[in-house]
C-alpha cells in the first residue's frame, strides 16, 4: 500500500547521489536510466528523470555509492529544466536505509543550534548531526568533532561532508504574524555571539547567503538589505557551504530593526518547532 502521509519525518540534505531508477514511465515504456538525486531523506528524495511519470507510479531506485535499493512511488512532479524533468518520490518501506546515512528522529531537531552533515574519519560513515551549543562552538572553531561512531564503536573525530549544491522551490508565503519582542531575560534559548555562514530562503527574495551576529537553538540574526516583513516564512540552513550538503529548515522572521551606520537591517529569524507541523515538500 502506497502511503498517504504528507508530513515530513526527517530533515532533508541537498546532496547529488548517483542512482539508477528503473520502472515503466508514463508512455507505458519499460527505463533503466543512471541519474542523480539533488535533495536526499530519510524515507525519500528529489531526483532528475529525462522521461515522463505519473503521481502514484512504481519504481525501483539503487543508490551507486552504497549498493542498496528500494522500491518507490511518485509523490509528484516539482518541474523540468536543461538537466531533466524532476520528481519527488517516496520509499514504499519506511525502514529502508538506501542512502547510507543515518538520519535522526526530526523531534530531535528542536536540540540544534546547527544542522550538518558528518563523516567518520575512520570508517567514513555519513550521519546528519544536530549540534547543541557546546559542539557547536568547537565545530566552529576546529572543523571537526568527536562523537561515538556506531560502525567503529569508539568515539572518533567527525568532519563535515559535503556534496553538489542544488535548489529546492521555495516554500509558500504566508500572511505576516504578529510577534512581540522579547528582551534576554525573556528568551527560551541563550544566544552566542558566533559568526557562522547561513543560507536565507525566500519566495520573495530568492537566495542569499549571510553571517550570523549570534546563533542559539531557537534561531539567529543576521544583517541584510533585504526587505524581509516581520512574520514571513523563510528556509534558512545553518551552516551554508557553497559544496553542498546544506541542510534547510522551516524558520519565521521574528523581528526586524535598522542598522543605519550599514545601511542594513538586523533580522531575527526562529525555527518553526516541529510540534507546530512542517511545510509539506
Amino acid at each position: 500500500m502506497i502511503p498517504t502521509e504528507k508530513t515530513r519525518r526527517s530533515d532533508r540534505i541537498e546532496l547529488e547521489l548517483r542512482i539508477t531508477v528503473s520502472g515503466t514511465d508514463a508512455q507505458g515504456q519499460d527505463f533503466v536510466e543512471e541519474t542523480y538525486t539533488t535533495i536526499v531523506g530519510r524515507h525519500g528524495a528529489k531526483i532528475v528523470l529525462n522521461r515522463p511519470l505519473v503521481p502514484d507510479q512504481e519504481l525501483t531506485i539503487r543508490c551507486e555509492g552504497s549498493g542498496r535499493e528500494s522500491d518507490a512511488w511518485v509523490v509528484g512532479h516539482l518541474g523540468e529544466d536543461e538537466e531533466g524533468k524532476y520528481y519527488s518520490v517516496k520509499f514504499l518501506d519506511p525502514e529502508v536505509d538506501v542512502w547510507g546515512i543515518e538520519f535522526p528522529p526530526l523531534e530531535e531537531s528542536e536540540r540544534a543550534v546547527e544542522r550538518v552533515l558528518l563523516e567518520c574519519v575512520r570508517c567514513r560513515t555519513r550521519e546528519l548531526t544536530y549540534l547543541d551549543e557546546s559542539e557547536t562552538e568547537v565545530f566552529e572553531a576546529n572543523h571537526q568533532v568527536s562523537k561515538q561512531c556506531k560502525q567503529c564503536r569508539d568515539r572518533t573525530l567527525w568532519r563535515q561532508s559535503v556534496g553538489a549544491v542544488t535548489v529546492e522551490p521555495p516554500v509558500p508565503s504566508v500572511a505576516p504574524l504578529a510577534v512581540a519582542t522579547r528582551t534576554q531575560n525573556e528568551r527560551k534559548h541563550p544566544r552566542m555571539d558566533l559568526d557562522v555562514k547561513a543560507g536565507i530562503r525566500s519566495p520573495q527574495f530568492g537566495e542569499e547567503v549571510v553571517s550570523t551576529m549570534n546563533i542559539s537553538r531557537g534561531g539567529f540574526a543576521f544583517k541584510s538589505q533585504r526587505g524581509y516583513d516581520v512574520g514571513m516564512m523563510v528556509q534558512v540552513s545553518v551552516p551554508y557551504s557553497s559544496a553542498g550538503a546544506n541542510i534547510f529548515t522551516s524558520a519565521r522572521i521574528a523581528h526586524v530593526k535598522d542598522s543605519p551606520k550599514e545601511g542594513k537591517k538586523i533580522i531575527g529569524v526562529a525555527y518553526v518547532p516541529v510540534h507546530q507541523g512542517l511545510p509539506a515538500k
